[in-house]
């Protein structure tokens, strides 16, 4: 998407807002779990329809999994390999990893494991605390000159015009729509609080819905413009499975 990801952000955390609210409204008319499902269930009143839904939604919950656990790898693998892997080797440590971790999850899961919402707080306090602090120190570096231990601000400048002369081989409109579903596809989950109304207290979900709708706009947002002073995205797209972790590298060292 190049300069224009954070267009596609900014559009994409609309979208959600306008989503949050006719979700709220649909859900809290409906307090069931069972999210998608439930509602086509009691409004289309097709068990068909709402069964393919809910197939559908399985599917993209199994898919988010993977790209997760992935995901997981690929970070690893920058912290033990800082010097990178062949393409074979990586390809093999994120396999190996990645099914490691979806493998030991199942497992908890059918050893009868459930949800704690206490440790899913837990998680989610230590990423916004780990996203806080790099943002923190992206913006600390780019704002400070290069004598104060930030990025010289002509590397800043460098950047930002080499950034705009990035095209990643699509026309201004490819790359939008390319930055919009990228981001799209970085708020996927938001609906799954949904899939547990029925154990939140009374004016609780509206609440979760709000408070994702401003950690992923603040972050997304965030994230897609200070790359563009503090990162070559051409540099940035060679590392795009830990793009934070390389984003880490150029700001921290």
């Amino acid at each position: 998407a190049g300069v224009w990801a954070p267009v596609g952000a900014i559009a994409a955390s609309c979208t959600l807002w306008l989503y949050r609210w006719v979700y709220t409204e649909a859900v809290t008319a409906l307090p069931f779990n069972g999210g998608i499902y439930n509602l086509l269930l009691n409004t289309v009143r097709s068990k068909k329809v709402a069964g393919l839904v809910a197939t559908m939604t399985i599917l993209s919950y199994i898919a988010t999994c993977v790209v997760s656990a992935t995901s997981a790898a690929a970070y690893l693998q920058a912290v033990v390999y800082p010097d990178g892997l062949s393409e074979q080797h990586a390809t093999d440590f994120h396999m190996l990893v990645a099914i490691a971790l979806i493998v030991f999850f199942a497992v908890l899961k059918m050893c009868g494991m459930s949800e704690s919402a206490k440790v899913a707080a837990g998680m989610f306090v230590f990423h916004l605390l780990t996203m806080a602090v790099l943002m923190i120190a992206a913006v600390v570096a780019v704002a400070l000159p290069g004598e104060l231990r930030g990025i010289p601000f002509e590397t800043v400048g460098k950047n930002v015009r080499q950034n705009f002369e990035y095209t990643g081989n699509l026309d201004i409109w490819g790359r939008m729509l390319l930055g919009f579903s990228s981001a799209m596809l970085g708020v996927s989950g938001f609906e799954t609080s949904a899939n547990f109304v029925e154990e939140q207290a009374d004016g609780v979900f509206p609440k979760t819905l709000r408070n994702m709708w401003v950690a992923v706009s603040l972050l997304n947002v965030g994230f897609t413009f200070v790359v563009l002073f503090a990162t070559k995205l051409a540099d940035l797209g060679k590392h795009s499975d830990h793009a934070l972790a390389f984003l880490g590298a150029q700001v921290g060292g």
